[in-house]
């Protein structure tokens, strides 16, 4: 999320009042009960940051990088299928429904589900309304617990200052479960400090469901369990009220780690901990992804992998299936469906030497040839990946047409331009765009002298209309290494390089792929 107009003018009121208003005694109760103009200020300031939460999560519900394919998608299966028995996935049957390996506490897509439930649809702007809740609710428990423990003032200043917070904000729109680690911790202070000045017991027990909020939020989430205690003792509880308020606690968030314990034989499944046993599919899926999917990165959360569309595909809705064998010989899938929307591209015409919209019978079979010979490099690509990190442009120069422009040559031949032009005068060094080997080093009829190189995993660039070739037939280059020298070659119109990308048989969009973070 980055720092909008509006984060950052209500950090900026949140920061000047706090200044202002932070004197010694300023965070005395009021003599008045009524609020004053610092107190409006701070309300509404939280207000402002509240609607704007709420707009971006009903307008842009997936903020998440994951929360599409791990919450959501957990959610959608449960409201497709009315069960939970695939969760967390164990077995070949468990993975072709829920792909992700997962075992996290699954309170966050248990929300999602009863939205959907309550509206009889999977609608994703709903968890808009999860979000929103989570905000206000942690603001409330935020603004009681420093009342409690200074003032009114105090409480309305701890409110605004965590509105106003672009991380919290963060946490919260994401729709995963950093927004109840939040709330929960907000609400067991503010239990903590309503059971030291009443010495309440149901408020100690208040405060351990608070705590096992965050434990049943994600495994991590245990540490509210110990800040609880240790907030306890901080504000001198007797043991009694600590022991209370941990076995309340343990007692609401424990059951899910015991299911996961008898279920997996882990209770933090799929957490490589200690002894304890890690589902063999999960480690064969990894090592699947690894070995035919192109997948050579991931944290726990984020995989890396490359696909494309196609320029022709009709806008509408795809599946995405993905099969694969396990080293066990079992036979695993995924699908997910993704929408493709319609786009416009410009149109030119373009006057080009006669012989390339009439050739005679002679460039007829050259041009016969060539498509051959193209046929013949493009069928042997290498399986394993070569390239490595970004890829980058060949040249540095200003892009004089883009890919996808349709072109009418003469007045009389129509093509589809599939890749981009870079405005660079005759003699310009061309670079590799990424470490690959060289598959094609020869002059063609339409793209002139001719680089491609493979990057391996059926991802290819192709570099035309260079003057001059400085690379051999099957040699390895690195990134950046010079592979030609640009020039009017070919099919154009003058000097300038053509770079395209194809992706296993299909061309994709140089641009895109330039500005890809890849590992």
């Amino acid at each position: 999320v980055p720092l909008t107009v509006w984060v950052v003018l209500a950090v900026l009121v949140v920061v000047t009042c706090a200044f202002v208003r932070l004197r010694p005694g300023s965070i005395e109760e009021p003599k008045t009960q009524r609020m004053e103009i610092c107190d409006w200020i701070l309300l509404i300031s939280a207000v402002v940051v509240g609607i704007s939460l709420l707009a971006r999560s009903a307008f842009s519900p997936m903020a998440g990088l994951d929360t599409y394919f791990r919450w959501d998608f957990l959610a959608e299966k449960l409201f497709e299928l009315r069960k939970f028995d695939f969760y967390p996935p164990l077995g070949p049957a468990d993975f072709h429904t829920y792909f992700f390996v997962d075992g996290i506490p699954p309170i966050v897509s248990f929300a999602y589900w009863w939205l959907y439930a309550a509206a009889g649809r999977h609608w994703e702007p709903l968890m808009s309304l999860f979000v929103g809740a989570q905000f206000a609710c942690t603001l409330a428990f935020t603004y009681g617990a420093a009342k409690e423990l200074y003032s009114r003032r105090a409480g309305w200043l701890a409110a605004a200052a965590l509105a106003g917070s672009p991380l919290y904000f963060r946490s919260v729109v994401l729709g995963q479960e950093t927004g109840l680690t939040a709330l929960s911790i907000a609400a067991t202070l503010y239990f903590v400090a309503i059971a030291s000045r009443k010495a309440d017991l149901s408020a100690i027990v208040s405060a351990g469901f608070a705590a096992s909020l965050c434990a049943l939020s994600r495994e991590y989430g245990w540490i509210a369990v110990v800040a609880g205690a240790i907030a306890l003792l901080w504000r001198r509880h007797p043991l009694k009220h600590v022991a209370v308020f941990s076995a309340v606690a343990i007692a609401v968030a424990a059951p899910w780690y015991l299911r996961n314990w008898i279920v997996t034989g882990n209770p933090f499944y799929s957490l490589s901990l200690g002894s304890f046993p890690v589902n063999p599919i999960h480690n064969a899926i990894l090592q699947h992804y690894r070995d035919v999917l192109g997948v050579q990165s991931w944290t726990s959360t984020i995989w890396y992998g490359i696909a494309g569309v196609s320029l022709e595909t009709r806008p509408g809705t795809y599946p995405l299936e993905l099969k694969g064998t396990t080293s066990g010989g079992a036979e695993i899938s995924l699908a997910r469906k993704f929408a493709i929307r319609p786009a416009k591209y410009p149109s030119v015409a373009v006057t080009v030497a006669k012989r390339y919209t009439e050739p005679s019978q002679q460039e007829l079979e050259r041009i016969h040839q060539d498509k051959t010979v193209k046929q013949d490099v493009f069928r042997q690509t290498d399986p394993q990946r070569e390239w490595l990190g970004k890829f980058r442009a060949p040249v540095d120069a200003r892009i004089s047409d883009v890919f996808g422009t349709r072109r009418t040559f003469n007045g009389k031949v129509q093509s589809m331009h599939q890749g981009l032009d870079y405005a660079v005068p005759q003699g310009t060094p061309v670079s590799a765009a990424n470490t690959g080997t060289v598959l094609l080093a020869s002059p063609l009829y339409f793209e002139g002298n001719c680089v491609v190189l493979d990057h391996g995993q059926g991802l290819l660039t192709l570099y035309l209309h260079l003057s001059d070739i400085k690379v051999k037939l099957g040699e390895r280059v690195k990134s950046g290494q010079e592979i030609g020298v640009s020039g009017g070659s070919g099919r154009a119109t003058g000097p300038h390089l053509h770079l395209a990308v194809r992706w296993q048989g299909v061309y994709l969009n140089p641009a895109t792929l330039l500005t890809l973070k890849l590992p």
